[in-house]
């Protein structure tokens, strides 16, 4: 039975490919954020990061995508941006959804790992204390809160998906970053490049919407194969036609780090290499996702068998069948 979507943050990276995906299976979609971004969906313009009243429809599924992320937190009010946008606005969204009346709607939000604050680990669970201090792990994890205390109140099911790195069209983030400077030929990997990362595509994120509206949990999601840094690196420049990358030993990287550092404390922006960001490239940071296995029956492709695919298909050509 096909049903009447929301989709926040519809015009974002994640956000098009679950626009694209769920034209497949519902009856009607509406999106709501601050421009329109397609012509077959009803849309709402609204910026959730602000103080005002939201119009909702009254739907059976609400996918939770917009919110701040990939931004270096420089001063108090760039942190103050991330809760408006990331906390603020999530409450801004279950206040106008309950204005619309009618039974409450299932609801997914679309969280990251970051809010563990984790540096390194393996297999890490979701039952991993929530520990981050950064702005953007602190402003998900007190979106998570909201949607789950909402979901108790109103008796609504509510899925949390906690996205590793995501891989797609023109990613943002530092596998985009990575991505650009390999494809302009400038990128120098760190080290052995033997640290492993948990990665998802977007375009299976986006499908298992369908498969999990309706349920109840919190849900790492990612592609299984958990690569190296160096096995991610060859991959994109052999997808670009480069040669394998220049490497840079750790202990001048460290060095190199600590400028970084001492740069960034007098407030200059653009630092391409701090010790934080080399931490996140020496060390192993891979999550398991055996509980979305078990319960949603999450079956992602593998995204290094699926490499071109996954960074030169535009979304709206996503493959289709994520879920068994």
């Amino acid at each position: 039975m096909k049903k009447s979507v929301l989709i926040t943050g519809a015009s974002g990276f994640i956000g098009r490919y679950i626009l694209a995906a769920t034209a497949d299976w519902s009856s009607a979609i509406t999106t709501l954020g601050r421009r329109r971004v397609s012509a077959a969906a009803h849309h709402i313009e609204a910026d959730l990061s602000r103080n005002d009243t939201i119009e909702a429809p009254s739907v059976d599924v609400v996918v939770h995508a917009a919110g701040m992320a990939h931004a270096t937190v420089e001063n108090r009010a760039e942190t103050e941006l991330f809760r408006a946008v990331n906390v603020d606005g999530t409450r801004r969204l279950l206040a106008a959804i309950d204005r619309a009346g009618g039974a409450p709607p299932a609801v997914v939000l679309l969280s990251t790992v970051a809010v563990y604050g984790l540096a390194r680990g393996e297999n890490v669970t979701e039952e991993q204390p929530r520990r981050a201090t950064d702005a953007y792990g602190c402003s998900k994890a007190g979106a998570e809160d909201i949607v789950v205390e909402w979901g108790r109140t109103t008796h609504a099911p509510v899925v949390i998906l906690r996205l590793p790195l995501v891989a797609g069209n023109n990613p943002p983030g530092n596998l985009g970053a990575m991505a650009r400077a390999i494809r302009a030929g400038y990128y120098v990997g760190i080290g052995a490049g033997n640290a492993r990362r948990s990665w998802v595509w977007a375009a299976d994120v986006a499908m298992c919407i369908k498969h999990i509206a309706g349920r109840s949990g919190t849900y790492h999601v990612t592609d299984g194969e958990h690569p190296s840094l160096q096995m991610i690196e060859r991959h994109l420049h052999l997808l670009h036609g480069k040669p394998e990358p220049r490497r840079l030993p750790t202990v001048v990287a460290r060095v190199l780090a600590a400028i970084g550092d001492a740069v960034g404390t007098v407030g200059i922006r653009g630092v391409p290499l701090s010790s934080r960001r080399l931490d996140r490239l020496i060390n192993t940071l891979t999550f398991s996702d055996c509980k979305a296995r078990e319960d949603l029956h999450w079956r992602p492709r593998v995204i290094t068998e699926h490499i071109r695919d996954v960074f030169a298909c535009d979304p709206g050509g996503a493959h289709k069948g994520t879920l068994s």
